[in-house]
């Protein structure tokens, strides 16, 4: 009789994070070292570790890390897939039931580390209505922060117009003329130039206003002109131009 052999299970880290600057701070290395902790005590071997950067409110379909994820797991014989909570693969009910019907086709199992059980692919009723109150609760968690954020963006910009308006002080202005508070800034706002470098870049806003040259090659000019490492972003340039044209 051939020995027994006792096969680790494998499990793969999904990390999601909605921001660039989440990703570069705590957030995709905390879920990391849960999600370990985790399949060490659960007696999995880590065989994939994923994150990404990307709406958790997203449909399925564009969610192409996860996707692609998931179709390697089941290619590689993975058949746990840990994240930190609900939330960190979705942050939408219906998107977050659409995922867990794909996982049960697939074969996955999906573990969140706060509720490991959440998301059994033969739930019990309490189970089943656990993991649609989870579901529920964090696409509400979510819409409750964006109202909280659109308000205090809409009375920062009331008082920012207000106070523009009545010369208290100056506000930043968009290219169309209208106060602004967010959005990406010129480099005129960001660094001190010199004269000779206000008329090299002056003479290339001429031309983008000329129609002699594209956004593009403008950020090229530009890059030359600042002696900058990286050709600046399109939009950065377009943002410069006005800002030197209102000068």
């Amino acid at each position: 009789m051939p020995a027994k052999t006792n096969k680790q299970k494998k499990a793969a880290i999904y990390a999601r994070v909605s921001s660039t600057s989440q990703k570069d701070g705590a957030g995709i290395s905390r879920q990391n070292a849960r999600c370990k902790a985790t399949c060490k005590s659960i007696g999995a071997k880590v065989a994939l570790e994923v994150s990404e950067v990307v709406s958790g409110s997203l449909p399925l379909k564009q969610r192409k890390i996860f996707n692609e994820l998931m179709e390697k797991c089941k290619d590689k014989g993975v058949s746990n897939i840990v994240v930190e909570g609900t939330r960190a693969f979705s942050r939408n009910a219906k998107v977050s039931e659409t995922i867990y019907e794909r996982s049960k086709e697939l074969g996955l199992n999906i573990i969140p580390v706060d509720v490991p059980d959440l998301l059994e692919h033969n739930p019990n009723p309490a189970q089943k209505f656990l993991r649609r109150v989870m579901f529920s609760y964090t696409e509400l968690e979510k819409d409750m922060a964006v109202q909280r954020l659109q308000h205090g963006w809409n009375r920062k910009l009331t008082e920012a117009k207000k106070n523009h308006r009545t010369g208290q002080c100056k506000a930043r202005l968009n290219q169309s003329g209208k106060v602004q508070i967010n959005g990406r800034k010129s480099i005129v706002e960001t660094k001190s130039l010199s004269g000779k470098q206000r008329r090299q870049l002056l003479e290339h806003t001429k031309l983008y206003f000329n129609g002699d040259v594209t956004v593009r090659e403008l950020a090229k000019h530009f890059s030359k002109a600042m002696k900058l490492t990286k050709v600046m972003a399109a939009e950065t340039a377009r943002r410069t131009a006005h800002s030197l044209q209102k000068k």
